[in-house]
């Protein structure tokens, strides 16, 4: 009876902490935020230096890195979009999508995989059991978005 007990103690811990973990990411990784105030924002169009309207911060739209009042003379040497774009085989410059354009396929691609990157990082640290569960929590919000995590 005791062992039964600590069992299911220990399985609603590992799934308390997967559900905890999964808002973690939902919330830091998946959802696009400001680096100063974390004000969120969904999407934007054109360049990839980005002004804040809560907090007037500028930030890169790629690495997410507050760079104070101006981003424009970081995003050209964004060491996350060389690197995403050095693996996809493009290069994402200061308009990931053509400006004036309602095409938005670069930036999605873009947002993939660095979103996906983030998360394997977010996991890759955790026990296998508990990777699992958090994965199988996650998955339907990964799908969601189009990313797909090969294994890690």
């Amino acid at each position: 009876m005791e062992t039964e007990f600590k069992e299911r103690l220990q399985r609603a811990l590992r799934e308390d902490g997967a559900q905890r973990k999964v808002r973690e990411i939902a919330e830091d990784i998946l959802t696009l935020k400001c680096p100063r105030c974390r004000s969120a924002f969904l999407d934007y169009e054109g360049c990839a230096a980005l002004t804040c309207a809560t907090c007037r911060c500028g930030f890169c739209a790629y690495c997410l890195r507050d760079c104070g009042r101006d981003a424009h003379g970081h995003v050209p040497d964004c060491a996350v979009a060389i690197e995403i774009g050095n693996r996809k085989k493009i290069r994402f410059g200061m308009f990931p999508d053509r400006p004036g354009s309602t095409d938005r396929s670069m930036w999605s691609l873009f947002l993939r995989e660095r979103q996906g990157d983030r998360v394997k990082e977010a996991v890759r640290g955790l026990e296998a059991e508990d990777r699992a569960e958090v994965m199988r929590l996650l998955n339907p919000l990964l799908n969601e978005r189009g990313i797909q995590l090969r294994e890690f």
